[in-house]
Formats: C-alpha cells, structure tokens, sequence
C-alpha cells in the first residue's frame, strides 16, 4: 500500500496541477526592469556560490528526494546525474541544459 501511494503521488505531481492558487512566491510584488547584456561573454560568467559553508558549482539545491518505489528510485538517479554534471561542467551551459532535457524526457515517459 506504501509503494502505491508513493506511484500515485508522482504520476499526481507529473501529471496533475499542483500549483498554489493563493500561496505564491511574491515576485507578483516585483517588476525587473529588461537590461540585455549582448556584450556579456557568458563563459566569462561564474555560477559559484556558498551554501551553508559549501561551495557549489551553481546555485541550484535539489531541495528533496524521494522513495519507496523502483520509479522514485530511477528519478533520483537521474537527479543525481544531473547534479554531478552540474558539478563536473558548471560553464559548460549546453550539458546542464541537455542534462535537464533528458530527465525531463525520462520522468515524463
């Protein structure tokens, strides 16, 4: 029954919506003012941050995982491919993108 559960509750947060109709993120309270910056050398950008005295690569935290199934499993590998590629090519922009494209297909199959 446990497993179960745990299908349903990522075949719902796949395939359903599960966004907040009231609680929001604030950033309704913002308006960013568009400043390109086409002379901008992106491999010249660095994505570094701390986080709780860490170092990361880019400043992007898998805020939870999941389990109790064999698919849950399999989206945590994927996620953790993900992070280490992450970690492994943080200025390499197309593998993190190719990365996140290809756990986006295999979670969504």
């Amino acid at each position: 029954m446990h497993s179960q559960r745990k299908l349903e509750h990522l075949r719902i947060c796949l395939e359903e919506d599960v966004s907040f109709r009231e609680l929001t993120s604030g950033f309704e309270c913002y308006r960013f003012i568009h400043q390109a910056l086409p002379e901008l050398d992106l491999s010249q950008v660095d994505t570094t941050t701390m986080f709780l005295g860490h170092p990361f690569q880019a400043p992007i935290l898998i805020a939870s995982m999941t389990g109790g199934t064999q698919a849950a499993q399999a989206i945590n590998r994927h996620l953790d491919q993900v992070d280490s590629m992450m970690q492994q090519h943080s200025t390499e922009h197309t593998k993190i993108i190719e990365g996140l494209d290809a756990l986006n297909n295999k979670i969504g199959a």
